[in-house]
């Protein structure tokens, strides 16, 4: 369960940060070196290498005038400056495991934690590096849930695996985080350079399994609500015996309109 860290802060862990933590954030993230040496275009190698249409797509963004330095200084300015968290920079952080995050993207650490447990072995960071380090990872998950893949292009891949190289720089291993982006790239250039695709069944079928998919999901949320109402019913009941036959109520209620089968049969489909 999440509790809050009196005081504790992202914005205000950034103004205490020691000396040798701040030269250890400003070697994470040397843009201006990698850019002088010419080793900034390295971290795009591994992209570029997932197929021909991506190396395409990516290449061709890449070597823009002046693009990637950039994406790239505008992306140590904004986490300097924490503008992925946004208002939650000065928001108290909570507890997830044994690591602190800002509420907004606790569901995200909750879910890092539980499928893939070593996530954090290999990273060298102090306490506070580390969360801050995070709360970019995070960020980056967050756009990409925000975001469909048909809606993307090639200057958002970059600007999502950049920040993913970083952190990897940073030791963390988030290998599968760079493969997913692989695979969505690989998949966003395929459907992109395919010709009357959204004439093709097989577009319209996707699309319609993507509206239903919606729809559950909405109808799963009301559900959950209802739920809960049901449980703020319940809890207004005053005396033991009439809040347990409330919930015997409740509990028969919920039984009333599924089959006389469910809970001794597993789930078998429809005849």
């Amino acid at each position: 369960m999440n509790k809050n860290v009196k005081g504790l802060t992202y914005s205000g862990m950034m103004k205490s940060l020691t000396e040798e933590e701040k030269k250890m954030l400003e070697t994470l993230i040397e843009v201006e070196k990698m850019t002088k040496e010419g080793t900034l275009r390295d971290f795009f190698d591994e992209l570029k290498e997932t197929n021909h249409l991506v190396n395409k797509r990516i290449t061709k963004e890449l070597f823009a005038e002046d693009f990637l330095e950039n994406t790239a200084r505008e992306f140590v300015q904004g986490t300097l400056q924490l503008q992925y968290l946004g208002e939650d920079a000065d928001a108290e952080l909570v507890n997830v495991g044994n690591y602190k995050i800002n509420l907004k993207f606790s569901p995200i650490l909750r879910n890092l934690l539980k499928n893939h447990e070593g996530i954090f072995s290999s990273c060298f960071l102090t306490q506070s590096l580390k969360t801050i380090v995070l709360a970019t990872l995070c960020g980056v998950m967050q756009e990409m849930r925000d975001n469909k893949l048909r809606d993307i292009n090639s200057d958002v891949f970059v600007a999502w695996w950049f920040p993913f190289k970083l952190v990897y720089k940073a030791g963390f291993r988030i290998d599968f985080a760079l493969d997913h982006i692989k695979r969505i790239g690989d998949e966003h250039y395929l459907i992109q350079d395919a010709s009357s695709i959204q004439d093709s069944l097989l577009y319209k079928v996707h699309q319609e399994i993507a509206y239903i998919s919606k729809e559950i999901d909405q109808r799963k949320a009301r559900i959950k609500n209802l739920k809960k109402q049901a449980l703020d019913n319940l809890s207004s009941h005053g005396s033991e015996r009439s809040t347990f036959q409330a919930n015997r109520f409740n509990q028969a209620l919920g039984s009333w309109w599924k089959n006389a089968a469910d809970g001794l049969l597993d789930d078998i489909p429809e005849s």
